[in-house]
């Protein structure tokens, strides 16, 4: 979990966009509950292969959600894993982007 210490540390400094390479849901479930703390306006969660990349939003996922689904969201995705993640996402409408994000081009 120190990578979410270091997320933090870079909003502290001025960053504005975070890029985290990594194929574990709990990271983007924690990204989603801190969200607020990390003070950052884009944090993406880059998933997936070489040749077909995804890039996941964390800041519309954060703002998709209501509020007592994202406090309660560490809880819910420790119990019940990724399924009940993945049925939320789908049931906020919120959308998984599959190009780079344009503030980076």
């Amino acid at each position: 979990m120190r990578w979410l210490l270091h997320i933090k540390d870079a909003g502290q400094h001025g960053y504005e966009h975070v890029f985290l390479h990594c194929r574990d849901t709990d990271v983007v479930s924690f990204l989603v509950s801190y969200y607020d703390d990390l003070h950052i306006p884009e944090i993406w969660v880059v998933a997936g292969t070489q040749l077909k990349r995804r890039y996941i939003p964390i800041q519309d996922i954060h703002s998709g959600l209501e509020q007592n689904v994202r406090s309660n969201l560490l809880a819910f995705h420790a119990v019940t894993v990724c399924e009940l993640f993945c049925k939320t996402l789908e049931t906020y409408s919120v959308n998984i982007v599959s190009c780079a994000p344009r503030t980076c081009r």
